[in-house]
């Protein structure tokens, strides 16, 4: 199953616009004599904006099931090259996955995966999801059911014959 998440990049981008031409305008008016300077909440929402869009996070979201390996991956064109926590790829075989739990604040969802390691350990992962909607996160989660060890066993470790 695939899941290619991108309805949010251009609107996300358009956001950024504004609010950087808002705060260069109050920049810009502040440095005049005489100048209105009853505009600061224009730049004072700006920057609400843009605090905003790197709280919920990145704008793309891949999911890729096909085959033996499960790819996840995040991106984001504005904010990835300066914040590396929006640019992250996984790519494991799906006998290795164990879990998952999703989480949702306000605004902000977060996908945090379970991966069965050579060592014996669990490895957990975490993919920041906001901007899926409801029907993505649904198939998401069914998806991620039909492959989680923990659903196929009912929650019990497998028994290994000795």
């Amino acid at each position: 199953m695939k899941i290619n998440a991108d309805s949010h990049s251009k609107i996300n981008l358009v956001i950024l616009t504004f609010s950087l031409i808002a705060i260069s305008i109050v920049a810009t008016l502040s440095f005049f004599q005489g100048a209105y300077s009853g505009n600061g909440w224009l730049g004072g929402l700006g920057l609400v904006l843009i605090s905003l869009l790197i709280y919920r996070g990145p704008a793309k979201f891949k999911y890729d099931t096909e085959g033996e390996v499960m790819n996840l991956s995040t991106e984001d064109q504005i904010w990835g090259k300066i914040l590396r926590s929006f640019e992250r790829q996984y790519e494991f075989p799906k006998r290795k996955f164990k879990g998952y739990k999703l989480e949702g604040w306000f605004l902000r969802r977060k996908l945090t995966i379970y991966i069965n390691s050579r060592s014996g350990t669990v490895k957990e992962r975490t993919l920041i999801v906001s901007h899926l909607t409801a029907e993505q996160r649904k198939k998401l989660t069914n998806s991620l059911n039909k492959y989680s060890q923990i659903a196929k066993h009912g929650g019990r470790r497998k028994r290994t014959t000795e």
